[in-house]
């Protein structure tokens, strides 16, 4: 868990930055919730409770030349996508909700190459640097959301995107501005 501060700019957050004094909590923390200091009780809400770990595993692998980010999610065999880096490609994957088990499993890791292979042939030639497993925190919804456990303090909720994370990060970020600037 990460402590500091941020200083909004009027402009930045509409004016926000001369009316956020006294304490803003913004809880993003992903699959590590339970690592966290309580809530006050009064911010404890049962939609807070309805996290779930996502298990998603990916192949880590040498870069052959590709330069497109590539997405099937509508394969008749699972999802499959393509991450190109500079030196690998980040090849998935998996989201099996509630499963907890960090071991790469793999006859998974051989299905993910053949979609991905199949999707782009030049990854046939690429050899394997890692395989990886990490839990994805996963709700029915994303909870994003402002409480006030106490008179003058934000407490704001931003969890629970499962393994879009990245993609919704920018929306989300500039909707907490949004809501800590009203």
């Amino acid at each position: 868990m990460a402590r500091g501060s941020i200083k909004l700019s009027p402009g930045y957050a509409g004016g926000a930055a001369g009316r956020l004094s006294g304490w803003l909590c913004v809880r993003g923390a992903g699959g590590r919730n339970d690592d966290l200091p309580p809530i006050p009780a009064a911010a404890v809400r049962s939609a807070g409770r309805k996290q779930i770990p996502i298990r998603g595993q990916v192949v880590r692998v040498a870069q052959v030349g590709l330069d497109r980010f590539i997405l099937d999610d509508y394969g008749p065999n699972g999802i499959a996508y393509i991450v190109p880096r500079i030196n690998d490609c980040i090849l998935g994957g998996t989201a099996d909700e509630g499963a907890e088990d960090l071991t790469p499993d793999p006859a998974t890791a051989e299905a993910i190459l053949a979609r991905c292979i199949a999707l782009e042939p030049r990854l046939r030639e690429a050899a394997v640097l890692e395989h990886k497993v990490g839990l994805r925190p996963g709700r029915p919804t994303v909870r994003l959301e402002v409480e006030r456990p106490v008179i003058g303090k934000l407490l704001v909720h931003n969890y629970g995107h499962g393994g879009a994370g990245v993609t919704l990060s920018w929306g989300c970020a500039a909707e907490v501005v949004r809501l800590v600037s009203c």
